[in-house]
């Protein structure tokens, strides 16, 4: 056990900037207890989260919904909750519902509205059909965005070098 946390303490020496410690301490805390604030915390020191909230913030005066209510959908309710106006699901389990207080709705409930709204994708898997569905239902190709990208290669870079670390 002592090597461990020795080991643990060195990485934690190596790194750089407060930045990459202050997500080194989340991300260890989080791998023991699996505690969603801390996931919370994490996410909302994502980069990529932070432009997409300046995105939001640009944007607020819009109807602003999420596509999905999966594990990346929830992290965006989570990190960024005043922002949905409502969440577009194709899971009728979920449709009429309301999630971290924001109501889902079908794709065809807001048919009506489509070309005054914008859609967020944060969706990692189909998003491509997804979005030609949206485009489909009526809503402008310039209203979607597609996060899924950007969140994916956030969430999986590193955010030290391995090959400068002392272990």
């Amino acid at each position: 056990m002592n090597q461990m946390i020795e080991k643990i303490k060195r990485i934690y020496n190596s790194l750089g900037d407060d930045e990459s410690k202050k997500i080194f301490d989340l991300r260890l805390l989080y791998s023991f207890t699996h505690d969603e604030q801390i996931e919370k915390e994490i996410l909302l020191c994502n980069k990529s989260m932070r432009r997409l909230q300046l995105l939001l913030e640009e944007k607020k005066n819009c109807k602003l919904f999420l596509y999905s209510a999966g594990r990346r959908g929830r992290n965006l309710l989570w990190g960024l909750h005043e922002y949905w106006n409502g969440i577009i699901e194709k899971n009728t389990d979920l449709i009429g519902t309301k999630i971290e207080g924001v109501q889902v709705y079908s794709i065809d409930q807001i048919k009506d509205n489509c070309r005054e709204i914008i859609v967020v994708i944060p969706n990692k898997y189909e998003a491509e059909e997804i979005e030609e569905s949206l485009i489909t239902s009526g809503v402008p190709e310039g209203n979607i965005i597609r996060f899924d990208r950007e969140y994916t290669s956030q969430m999986e870079a590193q955010y030290f070098d391995l090959e400068n670390m002392v272990v």
